[in-house]
């Protein structure tokens, strides 16, 4: 049987990793197109980012400490754009997948990354049919998913979670932000960076 991962973030890979590495086949699920990126700041705390060394290996050192490296390290903990922490997962995940499929010397489905698509809701066991189904949105038709195991991983607008596992509420509070990057050895002498209104 899959396990089944609502959500191609941080949180959704990162479980994908520790399921995948335990040796089951899992199946990641992200309503998102594969190519959309987030350009939001983030900021990983030291923990992670030991175990992120560990599971990212030589694109780690590529993340963070190569010339021009898209992360830095301050006080222990990683600072970098969330695309690149995601693109940096998702193609280390294929590489271990091709790597085992490889070994084995066969293609099995221990992994598959589904893009573009959404879990609509959750078909329960019958007695005809003793399995749990996650039903896929899908242009064309409906897609069933068999899974013992489901991870809710997609934020906090998560509707399969909100709708078979929490009451829905409001989590944080939106605000506005800005974030500045300044690229060592430039010079902003001649540049405004404040906005022309202060």
């Amino acid at each position: 049987m899959l396990k089944i991962i609502v959500g191609g973030g941080p949180n959704g890979l990162y479980a994908a990793f520790q399921l995948f590495l335990s040796g089951l086949s899992v199946t990641l699920v992200n309503d998102r197109p594969e190519k959309y990126t987030r350009n939001q700041i983030i900021n990983i705390d030291p923990n992670y980012m030991f175990q992120l060394q560990i599971l990212l290996g030589t694109s780690y050192s590529r993340l963070f400490f190569e010339k021009e490296s898209p992360g830095k390290i301050v006080h222990e903990h990683g600072q970098i754009n969330l695309k690149h922490i995601e693109t940096a997962m998702k193609d280390r995940l294929k590489g271990l997948l091709e790597y085992v499929n490889q070994k084995q010397h066969k293609k099995d489905d221990l992994l598959k990354l589904v893009f573009g698509q959404a879990v609509e809701k959750i078909k329960f066991p019958t007695t005809v049919d003793p399995n749990y189904y996650a039903v896929l949105k899908s242009s064309s038709s409906n897609h069933e998913i068999p899974f013992d195991l489901l991870v809710c991983a997609s934020g906090f607008k998560d509707k399969i979670r909100d709708t078979y596992l929490a009451i829905p509420k409001e989590y944080t509070v939106p605000k506005n932000y800005g974030v500045a990057v300044f690229v060592k050895g430039k010079n902003y002498k001649e540049k405004s960076l404040l906005n022309k209104k202060h």
